[in-house]
C-alpha cells in the first residue's frame, strides 16, 4: 500500500499558500511519485473498476454536505470504505435503496499479503 500522507500534506500546504499568494518552498516529497502513479494506474487489478468519483465545488452548495444524485440506470452499485463518515454512509444508503442501488462495505484484507479487498453486500 501506498503511503500518501507527506504527498497529500505538502498539496494542502502549497494550496495554502499559493491561494494566498505566497511562493511555496517546499520541495515536492516524494521524486519517484508520478512514476508509481502512472506504472500503477492502469494495472490488470484494477481493470475491472468503472469508477467515477464526483467532487462538487459549487459555491450555492458549498454548505450542503449531500449533493442530489440524478444517475438514470447508469449507476449500479456504491462501495463503501472504511473511513465513511456515518451520517453520510446513512444518506447514501437512503438514497440507493430508494434507487434500488447495490451496496457494498469494502474493506482490506490485513492478514494478505496482497492487501486484498474484502467486499461484503449489503442488505
Amino acid at each position: 500500500m501506498y503511503n500518501a500522507t507527506e504527498v497529500a500534506s505538502w498539496w494542502l500546504v502549497n494550496s495554502f499558500l499559493t491561494s494566498n499568494g505566497l511562493p511555496s518552498t517546499m520541495p515536492f516529497p516524494d521524486l519517484l511519485y508520478w512514476y508509481k502513479a502512472f506504472l500503477f494506474k492502469d494495472i490488470a487489478e484494477y481493470s475491472i473498476e468503472k469508477e467515477w468519483r464526483f467532487i462538487c465545488k459549487c459555491e450555492a452548495k458549498s454548505n450542503d454536505p449531500f449533493l442530489e444524485i440524478s444517475c438514470g440506470n447508469r449507476l449500479k452499485a456504491i462501495y463503501y470504505g472504511p473511513y465513511i463518515e456515518a451520517d453520510i454512509k446513512d444518506h447514501l444508503r437512503t438514497w440507493a435503496y430508494s434507487h434500488k442501488i447495490e451496496e457494498y462495505d469494502v474493506s482490506l484484507d490485513n492478514k494478505s499479503d496482497k492487501f486484498d479487498l474484502l467486499v461484503h453486500p449489503l442488505k
